[in-house]
């Protein structure tokens, strides 16, 4: 639509504009053709309800990214400065969000990508590739 729609926790649209709100992570790769203000976003709900979930578990976590991108499979890369986190499933998503607030600071000087996308309670290993 050539502007930016905001939304609320439950997907609501509450403004469209041209002004980029400081501080508000954009998401890149969704398809919006049209949004209607006061309505909810139009994509497909199961993405909605994910995309609602990751985004107030990192505003909890106070790990509000850059960017998300959805990409692949719809799964969310986090985009910090020059570190992307590729997340995979929504699966184990409190966990996972717990590593990556305690690994980020570590490599936040650092360019890469920090890889969750197989992490699980059983297969612990993460990996931090250097760009």
């Amino acid at each position: 639509i050539g502007q930016n729609a905001y939304f609320d926790k439950d997907g609501i649209v509450v403004e469209t504009s041209s002004r980029v709100i400081e501080n508000v992570p954009r998401m890149e790769g969704l398809d919006c053709s049209t949004v209607v203000l006061y309505e909810k976003l139009p994509i497909d709900n199961k993405l909605l309800k994910q995309l609602l979930t990751l985004t107030q578990t990192l505003k909890r976590a106070e790990l509000e990214p850059d960017a998300i991108v959805y990409g692949v499979k719809n799964a969310p890369v986090l985009k910090y400065d020059n570190v992307s986190v590729n997340l995979g499933s929504m699966e184990y998503l409190t966990q996972k969000v717990e590593r990556i607030k305690k690994i980020l600071p570590k490599v936040s000087d650092m360019s890469g990508t920090l890889h969750l996308e197989k992490w699980t309670e059983e297969s612990t290993n993460i990996v931090f590739e250097k760009q």
